[in-house]
């Protein structure tokens, strides 16, 4: 009989963990197992669920999110849906499923996709005392295992597993070509070099600051344009910082779409956040064979190697980030190769299939440690 796994989500709007969980559902290896779906926040995500034929159950509260109420019906449809495992994605659904995990005793894998270093004091002082109640915490990089390790006192640190984000770079580059998104449409020619990036528009990704690298940029290159895909609480102010720079026809913001259909369009791909984990966003361009660069300070990153399948510019000045711009942009050898040899890196190293198989040897083994629990109980 096949063993069922319930994931709960905090979201299924647009987003890197939101488009993780679909892609992990629709492969084929995730077929071995019944899979439902728990979320909190509605978005497209759902339909894309639903045509994949998994269920999908929407917990609220009574007043507001998090309430009393919220709590009892989570309870109860779990209790409902009798999964034998749990596997929670996102902070909120990772402390959610703690708690039910405290009454119904489900194997439980709570997954974490950012370093806890970027967590803030409440939710520390929530994470400290229950971070003990998974059978597993699953960190989506090194970096991101590290930050618990530094952070928590782990007295049990084998249950602490890295699974790297994985995704299907043909299914990436056939589905990017069907919704390919023209140049006319967005008032481009062929003649503009586009620098895109794709996130959330909220602090932690810097876009203010690739805004002001872009407006250095604009200066030597008036054929340079922006593109922005997101959607987040910033938006508001990056708007009005781009008009404040006399820059608001020349950087596009695309708000809510599916990134896909853009990634063709992009000469090349930039990420300035101040931390990320393995990001999505940056495997879907790299399986696009575009030229990448990102930012940071240590000049080491888990998925790109400087100069050999991107660029990686180790501060936050302006001057070196556009100076790297700009070596793509008039070096058509360069940016080649790097995206050539990004594509090759992810079929190597970063394939959907790998990441999948990994996560059900940990259900696997998650129920059989539970198993062996009772037994000595």
């Amino acid at each position: 009989m096949k063993k069922k796994i319930i994931h709960i989500i905090t979201s299924l709007k647009i987003g890197g963990a939101e488009t993780l969980l679909v892609d992990f559902l629709e492969n084929k290896l995730s077929h071995q197992a019944k899979h439902a779906v728990i979320f909190f926040h509605d978005g497209p995500n759902r339909q894309r669920l639903l045509q994949l034929g998994i269920p999908c159950y929407q917990i609220k509260g009574l007043v507001c999110m998090y309430d009393p109420l919220f709590f009892i019906r989570l309870y109860k449809k779990v209790k409902q849906l009798k999964p034998d495992c749990l596997h929670t994605w996102l902070w909120s659904a990772n402390i959610a499923g703690r708690i039910i995990n405290l009454f119904l005793k489900i194997p439980l894998l709570n997954s974490f996709h950012l370093g806890v270093d970027l967590d803030g004091f409440l939710r520390n002082c929530i994470e400290r005392p229950t971070h003990h109640i998974p059978d597993r915490l699953i960190a989506v990089s090194q970096g991101v295992a590290t930050s618990m390790t530094q952070k928590f006192n782990l007295k049990n640190p084998e249950r602490l597993k890295v699974i790297k984000n994985g995704i299907d770079p043909i299914a990436i580059v056939l589905k990017s070509k069907k919704m390919a998104i023209s140049r006319e449409s967005l008032g481009l020619t062929q003649s503009h070099y586009i620098i895109g990036s794709v996130g959330r528009w909220i602090a932690r990704k810097n876009y203010r600051f690739l805004i002001d690298v872009f407006a250095e940029l604009y200066k030597r290159n008036p054929m340079m344009r922006l593109l922005l895909l997101g959607k987040g609480e910033e938006k508001e102010a990056l708007h009005n910082h781009a008009i404040s720079l006399g820059l608001e026809k020349k950087i596009i913001f695309i708000e809510g779409q599916p990134a896909l259909g853009y990634y063709p369009l992009f000469d090349c791909f930039i990420q300035t956040s101040f931390k990320e984990g393995i990001s999505i966003a940056l495997l879907e361009a790299m399986s696009c064979s575009l030229p990448c660069i990102i930012t940071e300070p240590l000049g080491v990153h888990e998925v790109l190697i400087n100069e050999e399948n991107g660029l990686i510019v180790p501060s936050y000045n302006q001057h070196e980030v556009a100076y790297a711009i700009e070596r793509l942009a008039t070096n058509k050898e360069l940016s080649g190769t790097l995206g050539n040899n990004a594509y090759e890196t992810l079929v190597k190293d970063f394939g959907l299939s790998t990441m999948v198989e990994a996560y059900h040897f940990e259900y696997n083994q998650s129920l059989a440690w539970t198993a062996a629990l009772y037994r000595i109980a």
